[in-house]
């Protein structure tokens, strides 16, 4: 531009640094409604709402449990049963008569 001062090499560089990463992905159509779907109830951008889910999913999941008598009690999954310890002295009793291999 006229009157303004001339662009240094290495603030044009850094400046380039500063822009989000272009790039084409091709993704489920189920998941890009759903994205779209995101992005207009949270009012942000697409690019934002994938870059946001992507970061979250290669977030490892915490690995701190509760203990009890210094044992992890390990999370159960949605209907499950609890181990009892009549469940496990019936697998000892198994094991004992060689019915499990």
């Amino acid at each position: 531009m006229p009157g303004s001062a001339p662009l240094r090499p290495d603030r044009a560089c850094i400046r380039c640094y500063d822009e989000m990463m272009r790039t084409t992905i091709n993704l489920d159509e189920e998941l890009l409604r759903t994205a779209k779907a995101i992005a207009a109830t949270r009012r942000e951008t697409l690019s934002k709402v994938i870059s946001d889910l992507a970061w979250k999913g290669l977030s490892p999941e915490p690995t701190s449990f509760s203990t009890r008598s210094g044992f992890p009690l390990l999370p159960a999954r949605p209907g499950a049963l609890p181990v009892t310890a009549q469940h496990v002295a019936d697998l000892l009793d198994a094991l004992d008569q060689d019915e499990i291999a």
